[in-house]
Order: C-alpha cells, then structure tokens, then sequence
C-alpha cells in the first residue's frame, strides 16, 4: 500500500522537516553577529505547535545537531541545545494541541475552548508575565559586578521588559475576555500568550546554560558567579527579542505552518480506493 501509518513520518514531512532545519541554522547564522538578536524561537514554536511535539522533537535535534557542521563542534553547546530545543519543542507542540482541542493546525480558531481552560489559561500567562516582571525587577535592584556601560544597557533593557511585562498582560486578559465575540482577539491571545512562554523559556535556556558551564568547564565558585552575571548581557536581549518577534511573526506563521501540516499529512482515501491502492 502506497500510504504510511497515520502517525508516521511520510515523504512531504520528511522534506518539510529538512527545509525546517536549514531555515532554523540560517536564521541563527544570519543574525548571529547581533548580539541577543536570533529568529530560531518563533521559527521553532511555530512549527512544534502546527506539526506537534513528535515532528517538533525530530526539528529541533536534527537543527541541535547539524548546526555544529556550520557553527564548530562544542560539547557544552551540543549538551545544552539538545535539551533545552527539544523540552522547547515537546512543551509548544502539546500547547498547540491542547489550545486546538486535540488537534493541531488552526482547528483553535473555531474552538474558544471552555471556560475552566479559559480561567487556567489566563492565570498561566499572568503567572508568566508575573514571572518575568520579577526577573526584570530583580535585575533593577541588583547592584550587577560588570563594567558601568554594560550594566546601563542591561538596566534599559530591564525597564523594557518590565514594561512588556506589565502590558502584556493586561493585554492578554484583555484579549481573552474580547474573544468571545471576536475571533481575531482569540488569534492575538493565542500571540500574547506564546510570547510570555517564549521568554520565560529564553530565561530558563539562560539559566540551564549558567548550569552546564562549570560541570564542563571546571569552573570554579567564583568563576561560575562571573559567568552568571555576564549572562545578563545576552539573556535580557534575547528576552526582549522573543516577546517583540512572537508578537509580530505569530500569526502569518502560524498560518503558514497550518497550511504546510494540512498538506503533508497522508490522505485519508475511501475504503474502496484504499484497496485499489494495494
């Protein structure tokens, strides 16, 4: 039979994959010159919460991988990407199941979901702009051992983050109480809500990377504190880049990815061409 098992891999998804993890690799070579600067996050959800957390999973290994041939062979780095892209990918690909009812693609447009999942959903997204207000808070009120240039730029970009924070999520609550009448708020809800996961992610990449560098490295205490704090540098960037490109690329790609899902799943054929297809 020409066909593949539902849940297998078939020629179309396999292809699509390939092309994912190219754009995910060229993504991260073309703004790696920017500091904090990277497009691989929104890229990467997008995809894990149209193609779920399997072909997710397979994206981000097959990127955390073969990234090496163009970036340089890193053990700490391979360590670090292999599970910190492939929680990222299992987490957004069973949230874009869960917010389509099961389902994946854009099946959520038409499901409001019900109102217990509204509820827990709102309080998440809070609870994540909470989350991230206190690490924008934190950094203000930490007296950071860096050089007084470095540490100007880190407290502006707090500030920043702090007041993405606070908007979004009144946004976000806002949005969701407008959904109810207006699909387009459910779609900007749905935005909101990926970007506070998004950097709540960025923070938790940073912290796992913060732990890895002694157990690599044999860094010392005071080497690993040094190294917490110059993270600071990279983390708040990358923070703030993944809430602003979230929102503004969430949903043409969404879109995107949807319709790319829809047409590499197998064909389901009726029971009387599948057995001419045999």
């Amino acid at each position: 039979m020409r066909g593949v098992a539902q849940n297998g891999l078939n020629g179309r998804e396999i292809a699509f994959i390939s092309v994912m993890v190219a754009f995910l690799i060229g993504g991260q070579a073309l703004f790696a010159a920017v500091p904090g600067v990277e497009i691989v996050t929104v890229l990467l959800l997008c995809f894990s919460r149209a193609f779920g957390p399997g072909r997710g999973v397979l994206t981000a290994t097959a990127y955390s991988l073969l990234r090496c041939f163009f970036f340089g062979f890193d053990a700490k780095t391979i360590v670090l990407y292999l599970i910190y892209f492939n929680f990222f990918a299992c987490f957004f690909g069973w949230s874009g199941r869960l917010s389509a009812g099961g389902g994946c693609g854009e099946r959520a447009e038409a499901d409001g979901g019900s109102p217990r999942r509204k509820i827990l959903s709102v309080v998440a997204v809070d609870l994540l702009f909470a989350g991230l207000g206190a690490v924008a808070a934190a950094v203000l009120l930490c007296d950071l051992p860096i050089s007084m240039l470095l540490r100007t730029g880190i407290k502006i970009l707090a500030w920043v983050l702090l007041f993405l924070s606070a908007m979004g999520g009144v946004a976000y609550s806002a949005l969701t109480a407008l959904s109810v009448r207006h699909a387009a708020c459910r779609t900007a809800a749905q935005a909101v809500g990926c970007a506070a996961a998004a950097a709540v992610c960025t923070v938790l990449f940073t912290l796992l990377d913060d732990a890895l560098y002694p157990l690599f490295f044999g860094a010392g205490r005071e080497g690993a504190i040094a190294y917490f704090y110059a993270s600071f540098t990279a983390m708040l960037p990358q923070t703030v880049c993944a809430v602003v490109s979230v929102l503004f690329l969430f949903v043409p790609l969404r879109g995107f990815f949807a319709r790319a899902a829809r047409r590499c799943r197998p064909r389901r054929l009726p029971p009387y061409r599948a057995q001419e297809e045999r």
